[in-house]
């Protein structure tokens, strides 16, 4: 009977320990694509609070959670109570999986399930598994009320109080609080980060327009220029290779860093061109050299042409005004960009959109990214597909963007 007894209490510590398991890893594979999970907390919330700290806050708590969970069934002390939280816990989590499937249109986060999956198919084996958690634990709480202990006289002495462990439901206050004070957290880092990315972009770009000035003074003031003077319909020159798929504007404008780095601004090549293997495919695509860096801080179109182009009534047929251009046409430093980093543009929905923009005289900040139609022309030969301020500027190099 002895016997029995004890293989029955070590298969009831496998069967605890196997759910404990599977709540720790639910836990961590949440944790691990906690941004998928947010947006599954999101999409359950009301709309009213899918953009506030509701979301990551229910996520973090749904994670300590199950951890909690996991580590009091692991360690073989799950009481009646502590088995009837996770049986709720797997009822309120089959529920939230009935709601999805049925309404349908929900994210998937991809917890404990497989890759490419659809969230249908992900909320069904998700019912399917907590089926058979409901089996294991039905089975454990009945051999919980079976297993109840002979009262024993004891000789140890009862522990006071003041001793006792912290209980389930203590530790999950806990895990809330602190769940609640990092939501409060997360909006200030997440702008302590976005400042130290503008300013590490702000590093680059002027690190870029040094190298500009660099090209600039060992060839005679001029900005660097692919095309051929005075026809714009000719594909622009790299290396012998014509850009035949690249207008002309287009060309100067996402192809002027093979000229000026790694000669003149050694080790931009990843600032330049963040993302190589979109680059290197565009480049086969294009029947250009995988080489060949197409850079996402985009040169001004108003370096490849004269001022005078720049100006709406302005005549698309005279040749001259398609030539490169000097350093000294520059009128105002200051308020006139030469490079924009399109891969820093970011549009909020609650603020002005922003820009990292290098100047003529140097400097690089980060802008608001808004401008009049007054401030821009529309040109021919690429440089009216973006009418974008700096890219288009009116009056060109003697122009400016920002006050």
């Amino acid at each position: 009977m002895a016997e029995h007894s004890s293989k029955a209490t070590a298969f009831d510590l496998i069967m605890s320990v196997g759910v404990g398991s599977f709540f720790l890893a639910a836990a961590g594979s949440k944790a691990w694509r906690m941004v998928a999970f947010i947006k599954v907390m999101a999409w359950l919330v009301p709309p009213a609070f899918q953009s506030t700290w509701l979301p990551f806050a229910l996520a973090l708590l749904v994670v300590g959670w199950e951890a909690s969970i996991g580590i009091l069934l692991i360690s073989g002390r799950a009481s009646r109570r502590g088995l009837l939280a996770t049986g709720c816990t797997v009822i309120v989590f089959s529920g939230v999986l009935v709601v999805m499937l049925v309404q349908g249109g929900g994210p998937g986060c991809g917890c404990l399930g497989f890759g490419g999956s659809s969230p249908s198919a992900e909320a069904i084996r998700g019912l399917v598994r907590n089926a058979g958690l409901v089996v294991i634990l039905m089975w454990l709480w009945k051999q919980a009320f079976s297993a109840a202990p002979v009262p024993r006289p004891s000789t140890q002495p009862v522990a006071s109080e003041g001793s006792r462990a912290f209980t389930l439901i203590e530790l999950l206050v806990c895990i809330l609080v602190v769940g609640i004070l990092i939501s409060l957290a997360i909006p200030a880092l997440r702008e302590s980060r976005k400042a130290g990315a503008r300013t590490r972009d702000a590093s680059n770009m002027r690190q870029v327009e040094i190298g500009v000035s660099l090209y600039a003074g060992a060839y005679r003031e001029a900005f660097p220029y692919l095309q051929s003077p005075g026809s714009p319909t000719t594909p622009a020159i790299l290396d012998g290779v014509p850009l035949s798929n690249t207008s002309c504007f287009g060309a100067g404008a996402g192809f002027w860093a093979n000229l000026v780095v790694p000669q003149f601004s050694p080790g931009l090549e990843n600032a330049v061109q963040p993302d190589r293997e979109a680059a290197e495919r565009a480049n086969e695509s294009d029947g250009y050299p995988r080489h060949f860096l197409r850079s996402s801080i985009r040169m001004t179109f108003t370096a490849f042409a004269r001022p005078e182009y720049w100006q709406p009534d302005a005549d698309d047929s005279r040749e001259a005004s398609y030539t490169g251009t000097k350093t000294s046409d520059v009128a105002f430093p200051s308020n006139k960009g030469l490079h924009v980093n399109i891969a820093t543009i970011v549009v909020a929905t609650d603020a002005a959109p922003k820009a990292t923009v290098a100047f003529a005289d140097g400097a690089a900040r980060a802008v608001s990214w808004e401008w009049t139609p007054e401030q821009v022309v529309q040109r021919p030969h690429g440089a009216g597909t973006t009418p974008w301020i700096v890219m288009a500027t009116r009056d060109g190099l003697r122009g400016r963007d920002f006050p």
